[in-house]
């Protein structure tokens, strides 16, 4: 170990460059260095192009450090000792200088590979249990001929019940080759209410786990759910990942057979073979001194692409993203870590003419319209290009990842939170797409060892590995689309993860999901204003682009907003308003705005953060608020302040519409107030004088009697009149208008009322009247005459024990 290029270079895994036994004192000055450097300085070159690595060693414990470095004297594989969270990892051993070596037995991927998902085995659900007859020598049989067809066709065997629930069984087949064609024979059979479905019975499999050594210590990779996107997808040598850094340690045993190798070149014959302008660029190009020598001088590009990718399954070293990918090699930076805009500009203008799929940038630098037309060069053919956010511990982000079509990831510590270490810290801020593990990440250095390391450096090429295997399993992906895949693919924070404390990104990557390919979506959401982390204030218009079926604009409070306030939706929007958003609804304050665009693939989403800040207004005050909400609205609102620059809802409005005769307003807004009502003469003397549409002569429903009017008792009997101004007339013996003669009307009519007349007399629930067989007490007898009298006429024909039981 030692210091290089400004950078403490710790190497607490693998072997040293000589396996001899040292001297005593070698060993105990030795470690004494090991022991000494424990806290590590934040790597940042100030220069045009920095790196966005920050390597330490001070993540490990005392007693791990002693133990890593007797490991390394030993020249041993060491033991799986500690999870890179700090907790000690199932059959770890104790720790200290000098001790014994405990070598966990290695962990095998099945196969080595994704296992086969060819089933052997057919389920099918029946309609019922008896369609399905079991021998007792295991044979089957089935009760109807078309199944038994099916038997013989495809010798079909077993007949084991699946579900206690439902009629599915699971059969056997003779000849394997053929599941896929019996379960469409017996879906064809659906129709004849046998079959209700059938399909293969796939083998399950455990998740594939490689077996490289240092496995155990990548918790990043455990965390993205590598290995449930392992069964899926491992990763195809036709797809490229162009590593723009340091350059990469060519003899590394991690890249003995990742390296790009360009076929139109012959190495060493000083001829540019393929006529790309570059001289024997067999492996990539070195930017920095303009040569074919792309070997690592600083470390930090073997550090991000072993992230990428490794050899993998292999009992050695560690496990790779991307397992099989290609890693063309495009040195931007020197021996310090240092690089131009110049020099990084023809990187990626190198790997895109030279079938790069996707680039990762671990570096950062300022804004440049040469490196801008560079990137939006690649992205225009189709190139995903992944940059590091920095290390800075701002809210903004720095270039290339600022750039709009550049995937943008910010970095996680083992908890899931936003990478805040001693010295350094992820920057942050709305731009970002998402974020990957960054803290204690173990992966290749130069001479073939291993490093712990942290960084949004080591946080891209995650993301970058995933990009690859995406790209691997459905070649067709690429920019847009590849980009949409990888931001959907994630574990969403303030849902599946808990809430960081800056905004690093809708989520964690989660690989199985990226290989999902529920987001494969090419609709695009933008916002171009407000710009991010600017002071709005007022009614502010939301400008940006919305390129799919529909959109969604939203706002809420903080950075993960826990409830959302819908601005506006629609169609399409090529390039222009979205939706107004009045900010004096809503107290001063940070405000995340969301832009969601769907498709028939999936969403695309827009984050925004702003600063709220409206003129404070006295807690209390009112002012009026527009003139109502349809055109011609009369009454102005009126709202108010609840808190500084906080005002409530517009209140009291009042809309067009047809005039209302007698509730003294002007309904529509003509200053005129009950026009063309009739006013109408209490010609009963009641008090009450009618206003009605329908008055005529001076007479209306109010003045016809003292006994009819508004509020008055509804006679039943009388069909003719309507007492109580209603508009409606109850039936006889049916006071609450349900049509029915039942207890509820009884109950209406009350008890002890003695009436011995015959029902159509008695049954007046307004005179309290209902006793037709005079004994003195209202009940089901009673109901039973009444609605034996009115059935035939009025429809009401229960029982008195079934108008009882709704009591």
């Amino acid at each position: 170990m030692g210091w290089k290029g400004g950078m403490f270079v710790p190497r607490p895994f693998g072997k040293f460059a000589s396996t001899s036994a040292p001297s005593f004192w070698v060993f105990i000055f030795t470690a004494v260095l090991a022991l000494s450097f424990l806290v590590f300085i934040e790597t940042r070159v100030e220069t045009q192009i920095s790196l966005a690595t920050w390597e330490e060693q001070s993540a490990l414990p005392l007693w791990r450090a002693q133990r890593s470095f007797g490991l390394a004297i030993q020249g041993a594989a060491r033991d799986v000792v500690q999870s890179a969270g700090g907790a000690p990892l199932p059959g770890s051993v104790g720790a200290g200088l000098g001790a014994d070596l405990v070598k966990a037995a290695p962990r095998n991927a099945v196969g080595g590979a994704v296992a086969s998902v060819d089933a052997k085995q057919v389920l099918v659900q029946f309609s019922e249990e008896g369609l399905v007859e079991q021998g007792v020598d295991g044979s089957v049989r089935f009760a109807s001929a078309a199944l038994e067809a099916l038997r013989e066709r495809f010798g079909l065997g077993g007949g084991e019940r699946v579900s206690p629930q439902t009629a599915t069984f699971s059969f056997s087949v003779q000849d394997p080759g053929r599941v896929e064609e019996a379960v469409a024979a017996f879906n064809a059979l659906r129709g004849g209410g046998e079959v209700v479905f059938a399909e293969p019975d796939y083998p399950v499999t455990a998740a594939v786990v490689p077996n490289d050594e240092y496995f155990p210590l990548q918790w990043g990779l455990r965390r993205v759910n590598a290995t449930a996107a392992w069964d899926v997808e491992t990763g195809s040598p036709l797809v490229i990942v162009a590593v723009l850094d340091s350059g990469v340690d060519l003899d590394h045993p991690e890249f003995s057979s990742l390296l790009w190798r360009n076929l139109g070149e012959v190495a060493g014959n000083g001829v540019d073979d393929d006529a790309n302008g570059f001289v024997d660029d067999v492996q990539g190009w070195n930017f920095v001194v303009n040569s074919s020598d792309v070997d690592d001088d600083f470390e930090h590009g073997t550090m991000v692409a072993g992230v990428v990718a490794a050899v993998t399954n292999n009992n050695k070293g560690i496990a790779g993203t991307c397992w099989s990918c290609k890693l063309m090699v495009v040195k931007t930076l020197d021996a310090t870590g240092v690089g131009t805009v110049s020099s990084a500009a023809r990187s990626i203008w190198y790997a895109t003419e030279n079938g790069a799929d996707i680039i990762v940038a671990s570096w950062t630098t300022q804004e440049s319209s040469v490196l801008r037309e560079a990137v939006d060069a690649a992205a225009a053919k189709g190139v995903v290009i992944v940059a590091a956010a920095g290390n800075d511990n701002t809210p903004t982000l720095q270039y290339p990842a600022s750039y709009e079509r550049v995937v943008k990831v910010a970095g996680t510590n083992s908890q899931d939170g936003r990478a805040n270490e001693a010295g350094w810290g992820s920057s942050f801020g709305s731009d970002t797409d998402l974020a990957a593990p960054s803290t204690g990440i173990v992966s290749t250095y130069p001479g073939g060892i291993y490093v712990n390391a942290s960084g949004t450096s080591l946080a891209a090429p995650f993301v970058a590995g995933a990009a690859a295997l995406a790209k691997a399993h459905r070649p067709v992906l690429e920019g847009l689309a590849l980009r949409r895949v990888l931001e959907g693919g994630v574990d969403r924070f303030g849902e599946a993860l808990g809430v960081p404390d800056h905004f690093i990104g809708e989520g964690r990557l989660n690989l199985a999901k990226v290989l999902s390919f529920e987001n494969a979506t090419s609709a695009e959401a933008v916002i171009s204003f407000p710009v991010a982390e600017s002071v709005v204030n007022g009614s502010v218009v939301v400008r940006g682009r919305a390129g799919g079926e529909g959109f969604l604009l939203e706002e809420g409070p903080g950075d993960y907003p826990s409830a959302w306030s819908t601005i506006n939706s629609g169609t399409r929007v090529s390039e222009g308003e979205l939706g107004v958003w009045d900010t004096t609804r809503v107290p001063n304050g940070r405000y995340a705005l969301r832009l969601s665009v769907w498709d028939n693939a999936g969403e695309a989403h827009e984050w925004v953060h702003v600063q709220v800040e409206n003129t404070p207004c006295n807690v209390g005050s009112e002012r009026e608020c527009g003139g109502g909400v349809g055109v011609g609205a009369c009454t102005p609102g009126v709202e108010r302040c609840l808190a500084p620059g906080f005002w409530s809802a517009c209140e009291g409005r009042v809309d067009p519409q047809s005039e209302v005769c007698g509730d003294g307003v002007d309904n529509d807004c003509d200053n005129e107030t009950d026009e063309g009502c009739f006013l109408c003469d209490d010609a009963d003397g009641d008090g009450t004088e009618g206003k009605s549409a329908t008055c005529t002569s001076g007479r209306d429903c109010d003045d016809l009697n003292s006994s009819i009017h508004p509020g008055a008792n509804e006679v039943c009997n009388n069909q003719t009149i309507d007492e109580d101004c209603s508009g409606a007339y109850c039936l006889p013996g049916d006071p609450n208008e349900d049509f029915k003669v039942d207890l509820f009307d009884l109950t209406l009519v009350g008890s002890t009322f003695g009436c011995n007349a015959a029902a159509s007399q008695c049954w007046d629930a307004k005179a309290k009247r209902g006793d037709t067989n005079a004994d003195g007490v209202v009940d089901v007898v009673d109901l039973s005459s009444i609605s034996s009298f009115f059935g035939s006429r009025y429809g009401a024909n229960e029982s008195a024990s079934n108008a009882s039981s709704q009591t």
